[in-house]
């Protein structure tokens, strides 16, 4: 838990990224921002938004939710740039979990409006309707959660950041006759979550804990 956090020693407060350092700590002058050079498959724009296990920590360093969200919706301008650039790459691993980083920055309306956009633009039922590489299911398995309106944004903690469902109704069973069911109302198109609730009870969190649905 603690070698997690030493992310922190990557920050360069100079300009608010994760920089590579030299050996005597200092930090390595040539590195841009759009740059994909001293990263792997990706850029200091790109990487920046990667510390899921900590989002409240890295928010605040880059100057808390007013800094943050800006920077955000500048990031989502493109939503599949390449590696080397300063928008988003959704098509590769590392900035899968992003668009839910609005959540954890308190606008999850922004969440809602950007998954619908991304499942829109770069996810079809044809020859090449994945946006990249699906590496053992990854690209496949993140439209499966974000459909189904709950994604597993933080590594290693149980639960879902909420988004809007794509379908007007799921069941995911948990194999022991258990099931889970996902039902929407209103408009198929609907881009807003205007309310929700968790077996017939008010849902007023964006965070939905494994422990609520384990049950079915």
């Amino acid at each position: 838990r603690d070698r997690a956090q030493k992310w922190r020693t990557l920050y360069n407060p100079a300009n608010g990224y994760l920089h590579t350092r030299d050996r005597d700590g200092t930090f390595l002058a040539d590195v841009r921002v759009g740059s994909a050079r001293h990263y792997t498959e990706g850029s200091a724009a790109q990487y920046v938004w990667t510390i899921h296990f900590n989002m409240r920590g890295l928010f605040d360093l880059l100057g808390g939710n007013e800094k943050v969200i800006p920077r955000l919706d500048h990031f989502f301008t493109r939503i599949n740039g390449p590696d080397s650039s300063e928008y988003a790459y959704i098509g590769n691993e590392h900035n899968t979990a992003v668009p839910w980083a609005y959540v954890f920055a308190g606008q999850p309306w922004k969440t809602q409006a950007l998954v619908r956009r991304i499942h829109a633009e770069l996810f079809y039922n044809r020859p090449g309707g994945l946006p990249g590489n699906d590496d053992a299911g990854s690209l496949s398995s993140a439209y499966i959660f974000s459909s189904l309106g709950m994604f597993p944004a933080i590594p290693g903690v149980a639960g879902f950041a909420l988004n809007t469902p794509l379908f007007s109704g799921a069941e995911i069973s948990l194999g022991d006759g258990r099931v889970i069911r996902v039902k929407t109302t209103g408009p198929q198109d609907a881009v807003y979550v205007q309310t929700a609730s968790l077996n017939g009870k008010p849902w007023t969190s964006a965070w939905l804990p494994w422990s609520e649905l384990a049950a079915g």
